[in-house]
């Protein structure tokens, strides 16, 4: 006897029942207070060819009340833990780690990855071959070098913040966006700068406030030495050599950069937001500047990007020129002086210190790179449809073009919006 075939309808109704058993997911096996989440990452250059790692632990576990001394009930604070120690690659380090760690390390959640001063002074190629070959690194974590050694930072990153140091992260990164001190600076564009031909690689530089033994010792960092009383501060320190005092345990102030994968020099705060300007990433910042028509006073406002900023290259030969052109938006947050700039017929004079200060913190950031051979702001992508083939490119030094192309630059800065005071300055208006 021949059975029947199965009828479409029941193929479907057992592979639906089937699927049942499949999409459920939770495949790991893990709960989620099995694992300790890496929240941040340090590596620093250790004994002989070892490489120092530390971690900030966080677990899934919540708080659980305790006994104070007072007999008084209260909330654990332990959730996240550092730890240091030394090997010869990452994951031998992770390994070590892991046998005074309870739970098995979970790397997906990293948020920032630190590099030590002096290890990134080396060649950091080898480490991006493993955060970009293993799949638990995600390209969106955010990259930072440290002044001094990495460790500190993490250490520094807990007690102020242990209720939630990964958002503290995040969100440090964010609000860069809206101080214009630090650059973007994520890993994936940290790797395709480092791979590509047309531009060199960037990131922010971080320094401790405190660790978790002075928190309460906290002081005021001194002035740095070039400072003056006006026209710019505080962007012409970098991190941890600025004047503030706080509670705060991180400070994110000034770039990294970058040459064939070494750190090959510092930008301040005020060369930093150049450079943004310059690469068409600056979201807005705040300034004070110095008032060319009234010596010795300082003149507050609000620039933010008004176009994109216009780059050309020129190819001449084996040499280059190039050009930038800026055009900025300045809202008046405050005058010094009191004088009525913000008439139709003095608004030029708001227009023109803007313009000249920030003028020369552009050419003082483009005189710097090209100093250092390292091209950050990606001229090296327009040189690239100047040849016509990659031989051509190769024949063309073009990091030599780089450091003695004249760049000519012009910044044009336009303040339509005056504030809430108009004609008078309403303070000052009974005098």
């Amino acid at each position: 006897m021949v059975s029947k075939p199965m009828s479409k309808k029941t193929i479907k109704i057992t592979l639906l029942i089937l699927s049942l058993f499949i999409i459920g997911g939770c495949w790991g096996q893990r709960e989620i207070d099995e694992a300790a989440y890496i929240l941040a990452l340090g590596l620093d250059r250790g004994a002989g060819k070892n490489i120092r790692i530390s971690v900030l632990a966080g677990t899934g576990r919540p708080n659980l009340p305790v006994a104070a001394e007072s007999g008084v009930q209260t909330m654990a604070v332990n959730k996240v833990r550092t730890f240091t120690t030394e090997a010869p690659g990452l994951f031998s380090g992770l390994n070590l780690i892991n046998t005074i760690l309870e739970r098995q390390m979970e790397l997906g959640h990293i948020k920032m990855i630190i590099f030590g001063e002096e290890l990134a002074k080396t060649d950091l190629r080898p480490y991006f071959d493993i955060m970009t070959r293993w799949r638990k690194f995600r390209r969106t974590l955010y990259l930072a070098v440290a002044q001094g050694e990495a460790d500190r930072v993490i250490e520094s990153i807990i007690p102020p913040n242990e209720d939630n140091p990964a958002k503290f992260l995040e969100l440090m990164f964010i609000s860069q966006g809206h101080v214009g001190f630090t650059p973007r600076n994520q890993m994936l564009w940290f790797y395709n700068a480092l791979k590509t031909k047309g531009e060199d690689p960037i990131t922010a530089l971080v320094a401790p406030r405190a660790n978790k033994y002075q928190l309460d010792n906290i002081k005021a960092d001194p002035l740095p030495s070039n400072s003056q009383s006006s026209g710019g501060d505080p962007g012409e320190g970098t991190a941890g050599n600025s004047f503030l005092s706080g509670e705060g345990s991180l400070q994110f102030l000034g770039t990294a950069v970058f040459k064939k994968g070494m750190m090959a020099g510092k930008l301040n705060g005020n060369e930093t937001m150049a450079l943004s300007m310059i690469r068409g990433e600056l979201s807005r910042i705040f300034l004070a500047i110095p008032d060319l028509y009234q010596p010795g006073s300082i003149l507050q406002i609000e620039i933010s990007q008004r176009q994109r900023p216009k780059l050309f290259v020129r190819k001449n030969g084996a040499k280059a020129e190039a050009g930038v052109g800026l055009e900025l938006s300045a809202d008046i947050t405050g005058i010094e002086t009191g004088q009525s700039y913000e008439l139709p017929g003095n608004i030029h004079r708001i227009e023109k210190s803007a313009e000249a200060w920030i003028e020369e913190q552009c050419r003082s950031v483009l005189n710097k790179a090209q100093a250092l051979g390292t091209d950050i702001f990606g001229f090296g992508h327009k040189a690239r449809w100047l040849v016509a083939d990659w031989n051509e490119w190769q024949a063309w030094d073009w990091r030599a073009a780089f450091r003695q192309m004249p760049v000519k630059l012009q910044v044009r800065v336009h303040a339509p919006r005056t504030g809430l005071i108009i004609c008078k300055n309403a303070v000052r208006e009974g005098e």
